[in-house]
């Protein structure tokens, strides 16, 4: 949903992506060509983002160039949450969806924009939001299309637009939709995480607001559901009816729960393996499918699988849940699975490749939304996986010739060993004069010594103190991130 950014705005909030993943000084130039602007338009965002994204600040060295600044108690998402809240595109699809019905008048004045401006607003909206089944109608202003689609935007935007905290209903309901779901997750004996309790908290509280405002959903389902009859004789549901002064009958249960009450919906891995496969026939084969394909990826890699059910239960739901974006602007998977595929370059290509056979026998075809949360379940849930990989990475052969005590060398070794763990090969040089060590030399990705000028033509060679600086440390990275080409991340205790 990027795309729903005016201009400005999208490029301010790729400006401060490739700043947020930019270590050191740079010049203003390499992130115009990067962008596709140029350095003027640039210079004049940097003074706009450093008003509107405090604490962070982009500091100014005419020397230097420019670096963003931003306290440790902050990260990316916080970029995200401002450019949400400041948006005026988005400004106005909170507006719609708290307040049904609203005139032109009414968004100009609340928005501080020209009715001309609303209009071509809207139309851009509209242009995005179409293909996903609902829209901004006219005369007057609201939502209308595909209620479960407008709820899906909404809890995805509100997950990235709201930070900890903080959230589109009042605290007394949250505290009180908390109270509910640890009941129910007591009484069906399911671990509650906050993952977990976040993610469903913000689907209820939007299904509280709209079904407030008069939009509900129908659904078929059993009265006699289990999850129902336990809803309907919980207390804490009249608590969150006087909390949200609305009636929460049955029907406005089934409404807000309708997703865990589905019956292809598994809550844990026995309720899929002993209710829903002894009488479905389809899941029964959709979980013999991914079974069956978690096997031959295990015996592939050659790596263990002890809970084959747990991740199969995983995949089970990510199939019937992701196959349309569950983001708006922050694709935390999609990061995720950049960063893997730079720790495990020759891993996540092959995953992708084995995932296409999946949907391919499954007969479905998958979008990468749905992907990243595959590849996410295998390797979080993969018990030792990390461990068992040593295979997948790309290892940097390192000599080390030094005119220490040979106990020093090894020192260097273990310490140098410590920083970097699996992503290098140390050989200790038994060379037993220079001109042996210069020979031998080229054995080796990567040749470190104590000895000035040992080879000053050759960049592979590293001189380092007795014990290596932060200066060493960052040569030595920077060396190995050139050899192994990755361009961001390198596995290493190290940091910088």
């Amino acid at each position: 949903m990027r795309s729903i950014l005016n201009s400005n705005t999208l490029r301010q909030l790729t400006f401060l992506e490739a700043l947020f993943k930019t270590e050191n000084w740079q010049p203003v130039s390499t992130f115009a060509k990067e962008i596709g602007c140029s350095g003027r338009i640039l210079r004049s965002d940097i003074a706009m983002i450093n008003e509107l994204y405090p604490p962070f600040q982009i500091n100014v060295s005419q020397k230097n160039g420019i670096l963003l600044e931003y306290p440790q108690n902050y990260s990316i998402d916080f970029i995200y949450a401002t450019i949400l809240r400041n948006s005026t595109e988005f400004q106005l699809l909170e507006l719609l969806f708290f307040n049904d019905e609203l005139s032109l008048i009414e968004l100009t004045e609340q928005l501080y924009i020209s009715s001309s401006s609303v209009h071509r607003t809207v139309k851009k909206i509209n242009t995005e939001l179409t293909p996903l089944g609902f829209k901004i109608a006219t005369s007057p202003y609201g939502l209308v299309g595909d209620e479960g689609a407008i709820r899906f935007f909404f809890v995805h935007y509100f997950y990235e637009r709201y930070l900890v905290t903080e959230g589109p209903i009042t605290q007394e309901q949250t505290h009180k939709i908390d109270r509910l779901l640890q009941k129910l997750a007591d009484a069906l004996a399911i671990d509650l995480t906050f993952p977990d309790l976040k993610q469903v908290r913000l689907t209820l509280a939007t299904g509280l607001i709209r079904i407030k405002n008069g939009h509900t959903q129908s659904h078929e389902l059993a009265t006699d559901s289990p999850i129902l009859q336990l809803l309907l004789k919980e207390e804490a549901v009249q608590d969150l009816e006087n909390a949200c002064q609305l009636k929460l009958d049955s029907e406005a249960l089934i409404d807000l729960f309708y997703f865990f009450l589905r019956e292809d919906y598994a809550l844990t891995a026995d309720y899929l393996y002993q209710t829903l496969m002894p009488h479905n026939p389809a899941i029964k084969q959709t979980v013999a499918t991914i079974e069956n394909w978690l096997t031959t990826l295990a015996d592939r890699l050659a790596i263990p699988l002890e809970n084959k059910e747990i991740l199969t239960w995983e995949i089970y739901n990510v199939q019937r849940v992701f196959l349309i974006d569950n983001f708006i602007l922050f694709n935390k998977k999609q990061a995720f699975r950049q960063q893997a595929l730079a720790e495990y370059p020759q891993l996540i290509p092959l995953l992708k490749r084995e995932l296409s056979l999946l949907t391919t026998e499954m007969g479905s075809r998958w979008n990468e939304t749905a992907i990243d949360e595959v590849l996410y379940m295998i390797l979080i849930h993969w018990p030792n996986l990390n461990s068992k990989l040593e295979k997948f990475y790309t290892t940097v052969s390192i000599g080390i010739f030094c005119d220490y005590d040979p106990e020093h060398s090894d020192f260097l070794s273990k310490l140098i060993h410590f920083h970097f763990g699996h992503s290098i090969n140390i050989t200790i040089l038994k060379a037993q004069t220079e001109w042996e060590a210069l020979a031998e030399k080229h054995h080796y990705d990567l040749f470190i010594t104590n000895l000035s000028r040992f080879d000053p033509e050759d960049p592979q060679v590293i001189c380092i103190n007795a014990i290596p600086t932060m200066h060493d440390w960052k040569n030595i990275q920077q060396r190995i991130k050139d050899i192994t080409v990755t361009q961001d991340f390198i596995t290493t205790r190290f940091i910088h």
